[in-house]
């Protein structure tokens, strides 16, 4: 389960770092039929495969929330560093 849980969140974060917050609904569904196709496959209870359910659809949701939160960190950082740039650039150039 903690393979599971790890991948998912590595999952999410790398979702977030390129595509929109709807892309989480496709990646939902997926993951769900995976983790009840593996599950069934395995004999597991239904108990288990819906806590690992539940648990992959968190872990997703968590990731792409970690995801988000470091693009807006790092991408604000490159915002402000490339305005001053152009900033000063348009200050060095002749009128």
């Amino acid at each position: 389960m903690l393979i599971v849980l790890v991948g998912a969140i590595l999952i999410g974060a790398v979702l977030s770092l390129r595509l929109n917050v709807i892309v989480l609904i496709p990646a939902t569904c997926a993951a769900l039929m995976i983790v009840a196709v593996s599950g069934t496959a395995r004999g597991d209870s239904f108990w288990y495969i819906a806590s690992t359910m539940v648990v992959v659809v968190t872990a997703l949701q968590l990731g792409y929330l970690g995801g988000s939160v470091f693009l807006a960190v790092t991408g604000s950082r490159r915002a402000s560093n490339r305005s001053r740039e152009e900033v000063s650039a348009r200050m060095t150039r002749p009128i």
